[in-house]
């Protein structure tokens, strides 16, 4: 049988994480819903009300995103994304 003659001690690797600093979200009153395509999106913007003032299809690219996140800064935006592409 063979003995260990290793005296050293090992630790777990554990790599020490910090605790985030709390979010303070900005709440604008908007919510933006937004279903990406692969052709093209649909956006359905709520007010915090949660009545629908915007709902329609969009240009899959980045300057009609960049353009409504200038629109309704710091609104909730919530994304839906599918393989339902032929």
């Amino acid at each position: 049988m063979k003995t260990n003659t290793n005296t050293q001690t090992t630790t777990p690797s554990v790599v020490p994480t910090l605790t985030p600093a709390p979010v303070t979200a900005v709440a604008s009153g908007f919510t933006l819903g937004l279903d990406l395509g692969d052709r093209r999106h649909y956006v359905c913007v709520l007010d915090a009300t949660g009545q629908i003032i915007h709902e329609g299809p969009m240009l899959n690219d980045r300057a009609a995103l960049a353009l409504l996140l200038t629109q309704y800064p710091a609104a909730t935006v919530a994304l839906e994304a599918g393989t339902h592409s032929p």
